[in-house]
C-alpha cells in the first residue's frame, strides 16, 4: 500500500483563492445575473411589473452591449470550475499538463487525422 503523499504547505493566498472560486462556481453566478437582470429590466424603458421573459431568444433585444455581457458572462461561468480545478491540482501537487486529459489531448493533436487537417485548414474527420 502506498503511502500518503505529505500535507502541502498551503499559503493564506492560496485558500483566499480557493474560497473566491467555490464562491464563484456555487453562488457567484447567480448572484451576478439576477444583478444583471435586474439592471436590464430597470432600464428596460418600460415598467417592472410588465416585465416578461422569452424563451430561446436574445437575452436583450436591441441591446447588444447587455447581449453581449450575458454571453460573457456565460463563457466565464462555464471556466470557473476549470479554473477551480487547476487550482486543486497545484494544490496537491500536481501539474495540469501531467493530467490523463493533457496527455489524450496530445495523444489526438499527433493522430494523423489532426496532421491531415492542420493541412488542410480544417478539423479532423
Amino acid at each position: 500500500m502506498a503511502e500518503p503523499a505529505p500535507p502541502i504547505a498551503r499559503t493564506p493566498a492560496d485558500l483566499v483563492r480557493e474560497v473566491w472560486l467555490v464562491l464563484l462556481v456555487s453562488l457567484g453566478r447567480s448572484a451576478v445575473y439576477a444583478v444583471v437582470y435586474f439592471t436590464a429590466a430597470l432600464t428596460a424603458g418600460r415598467p417592472l411589473a410588465q416585465s416578461a421573459a422569452p424563451l430561446n431568444s436574445s437575452r436583450a433585444p436591441g441591446r447588444p452591449t447587455l447581449d453581449l455581457t450575458y454571453q460573457l458572462l456565460g463563457v466565464f461561468f462555464a471556466l470557473v470550475p476549470v479554473a477551480l480545478a487547476w487550482h486543486f491540482l497545484r494544490a496537491a501537487g500536481e501539474r495540469p499538463e501531467a493530467t490523463s486529459v493533457a496527455r489524450a489531448a496530445k495523444t489526438i493533436m499527433r493522430s494523423p487525422g489532426a496532421a491531415r487537417a492542420q493541412s488542410e485548414g480544417g478539423p479532423p474527420r
